[in-house]
């Protein structure tokens, strides 16, 4: 063949081939954020109280951005925060505390949840199960708003102090109850069966408290007798948490 002949083919050839546009790297940088929300767990706790996770925030690929952290679906008086970072971006810790404050006993399905701009929600599940208090005066402490009816006495509008006995189960002491002192503390046994107190006779500065009445997280209903040399008191009494 001769050299005019192979040119003339490779010119042929090269005009029927066709050539591949070259297709661009953007790395792992490119495209919606990608991430994991590592270490959620289930927790238990009572009705107060409170547990912790340490949560990695993982990125796999996608631009860096900033990523919001949430819980989902706690139930009423269950609170969670983020520390030391709420927003951040990835990858980042962060430790997860979720904190009961009289949350009625169940099990509660939770998200553990992150947003950012280009990717929406990364959902992670946990079991919150939330038991019964151990000791039932763990539900009444804190302070109340006594507003009673007394035969010899009119009417109260006092606060009182209620606290956990230290020594014996299923005791709270009333501080401030009828009178509005503190000083003086009077003692009642809690039945978490059915939700009832009674208050055995005992002796404050000289005159005999006794009564019964029922409870709840929130309210004590009692009527209790206050009796002595000068006193004589029969009072039908509400407390109220403030």
């Amino acid at each position: 063949m001769s050299v005019a002949a192979i040119a003339m083919a490779a010119l042929i050839s090269s005009c029927g081939s066709k050539t591949e546009a070259p297709v661009p790297d953007y790395g792992n940088n490119y495209g919606d954020l990608k991430y994991k929300i590592n270490g959620v767990k289930d927790l238990t706790m009572e009705r107060i109280g409170e547990g912790t996770m340490q949560l990695s925030i993982e990125r796999t690929s996608g631009k860096i951005e900033d990523i919001m952290m949430a819980v989902r679906n706690l139930p009423a008086g269950a609170t969670a925060t983020f520390t030391p970072i709420t927003i951040g971006k990835p990858s980042f810790n962060t430790m997860l505390t979720i904190k009961c404050t009289r949350v009625k006993a169940g099990t509660y399905d939770v998200i553990v949840r992150g947003s950012s701009q280009s990717s929406g929600f990364t959902d992670s599940t946990m079991t919150l199960t939330v038991l019964p208090y151990s000791n039932a005066a763990d539900g009444l402490i804190g302070l109340f708003r006594e507003q009673a009816a007394c035969t010899q006495g009119g009417n109260v509008g006092d606060t009182v102090d209620v606290e956990k006995d230290q020594t014996t189960q299923n005791r709270v002491n009333f501080k401030g109850l009828w009178s509005g002192v503190w000083s003086n503390v009077i003692y009642a046994n809690l039945n978490p069966a059915d939700n009832t107190l009674v208050i055995p006779a005992q002796s404050i500065n000289g005159v005999t408290f006794s009564g019964n009445g029922t409870f709840d997280d929130n309210t004590i209903i009692i009527s209790y007798r206050v009796a002595g040399a000068t006193v004589n008191d029969t009072c039908t009494s509400t407390l109220s948490r403030l």
